[in-house]
């Protein structure tokens, strides 16, 4: 058993900083590979619930929806009431929300579960940042959160095969009855490791401010969900922008004029935070480009099985692995910037050779420039997350978690949406995944020129993130001394 002690000041360290790594850990585990195992399954959901495809997508649909809308909200409640009363919380909902959604005999029923548990996912992703942050010394901080991204980076890997598997074997519900006995070990254990909460500044609660932020991403991340398939150019999809961008407005002279905001605007005065966040945003838009193409480029241009596509597409999540502690290890010894602009080049590399893909490439360079990818990806990710959280004074690390996990989300949803809305136009075609028995060489030239296009505009962005990482100024090395 492992003695509670008490927490050490921030500069120090907490000495069971290790172990209370591991307890973040099993929330940055479940609630990616809950984010990736979800997809496999979608058509077994279908013929079980006797629901059209469409229709079983919002399942996966509103997790993110639910997630990416709650994050500030939590991260700010974390502030104001402790990191460790939300995470074990959030553990308790995503646990409970799991087991619901297996039990569920209907779609609307999984839904609505699926919601419930989304909110407890979004609770351990916004507040499992600050604790890491709170719990480390600034000269391990880097690393700490390289490993954690490990652990994500382990979650998106396994949940294919994971989902394939316990969906052959048992059936769809085991997709969430799985993280039920997790989340009961990781309540135990989290409970036990995790240090009291410390003393919290007795603010009130923005309720507006958090409505309003509520009605912003809603609006703004639905379009995005729905813009791909209903067309960006529908009434339905403008409508949702419009009323993202209002809400948007009102929450900014809200959060500008309130004396205790839901987000301190002020934080986005300190370079290095502004900076990072905005690089975070622009990493995940470049990447989901890459999530969200590959697969039909594998499977519907190049004829791959599903299994296949999975196998070649895990390099990129392995070495993304392998290279995130080590550069989260030295950007404590280094500084992050440098790090972060070498990552961003390496990524700005591997996408221009992806958007270079024909029909002759073989499946190990497809692999290999995937792998290149990963690299710059876990080059880029662990000192720029290090860098954000350690830009935010202790008091706000709540909701700086929070402004990482939403920037995620929104590049996600950016990403996908940008990426099929340019594929469509450049390729002519009505959506990359367009069934195809057997492609034509007309079919072949439009599918390439449409890659082509989605991933020259991927490494576009990817070299404003470069440049937003190479101005953001230095920050202080975190030498131990």
């Amino acid at each position: 058993m492992v003695a509670m002690t008490a927490a050490r000041p921030a500069q120090a360290g907490d000495p069971r900083r290790w172990w209370i790594l591991t307890a973040v850990a099993f929330g940055s585990l479940m609630t990616p590979l809950d984010g990736s195992i979800i997809n496999v399954a979608l058509p077994a959901m279908s013929a079980g619930l006797r629901a059209d495809l469409t229709a079983v997508e919002w399942v996966a649909t509103a997790y993110l929806l639910v997630v990416g809308t709650t994050v500030l909200t939590w991260g700010r409640l974390g502030d104001l009431i402790g990191l460790r009363r939300i995470y074990l919380v959030g553990m308790a909902v995503f646990s409970l929300g799991s087991l619901l959604c297996g039990l569920s005999h209907s779609l609307e029923l999984l839904v609505a579960w699926r919601i419930l548990q989304a909110i407890g996912g979004g609770m351990l992703l916004s507040v499992g940042p600050g604790i890491i942050a709170e719990s480390f010394p600034p000269y391990e901080l880097g690393q700490a959160l390289g490993l954690n991204g490990v652990v994500v980076a382990l979650g998106l890997a396994l949940g294919p095969p994971i989902g394939g598997f316990l969906t052959g074997a048992f059936g769809w519900p085991w997709i969430f009855f799985v993280n039920v006995p997790v989340g009961i070990v990781g309540i135990i254990w989290s409970a036990r490791i995790l240090p009291p909460s410390r003393a919290r500044v007795a603010e009130p609660f923005d309720i507006p401010g958090a409505a309003l932020a509520a009605v912003a991403f809603l609006g703004i991340l639905s379009a995005l969900s729905l813009g791909p398939t209903s067309g960006f150019g529908s009434p339905t999809v403008l409508g949702l922008f419009a009323a993202g961008a209002a809400g948007l407005a009102a929450f900014i002279l809200r959060e500008l004029r309130y004396r205790f905001p839901m987000l301190d605007l002020t934080l986005f005065r300190h370079r290095v935070f502004a900076a990072a966040s905005t690089a975070t945003l622009l990493n995940f838009l470049a990447q989901f480009a890459v999530t969200f193409m590959m697969p039909f480029y594998l499977e519907t241009l190049r004829g791959m099985s599903p299994q296949q596509a999975g196998l070649v597409l895990t390099s990129f999540p392995l070495v993304m692995m392998l290279v995130a502690p080590l550069a989260g290890r030295l950007s404590d010894r280094m500084g992050t910037r440098l790090l972060a602009v070498a990552g961003m080049a390496v990524q700005i590399a591997a996408l221009l050779l992806i958007g270079r893909f024909g029909m002759g490439d073989s499946p190990l360079r497809i692999a290999a420039v995937l792998a290149l990818f990963g690299a710059g990806n876990g080059l880029f990710s662990a000192p720029n997350n290090s860098a954000v959280m350690g830009a935010a004074p202790g008091r706000r690390r709540g909701i700086a978690g929070g402004v990482l996990a939403m920037m995620r989300y929104l590049g996600m949803a950016m990403g996908i949406g940008l990426t099929a809305a340019l594929f469509t136009h450049a390729s002519g075609l009505s959506s990359p995944g367009a069934a195809i028995a057997a492609p034509s060489p007309s079919f072949q030239g439009a599918f390439l020129r449409g890659l082509h296009a989605s991933f020259t505009l991927a490494a576009g962005l990817a070299v404003i993130g470069l440049i937003t990482s190479a101005v953001r100024g230095r920050e202080e090395i975190r030498a131990e001394g």
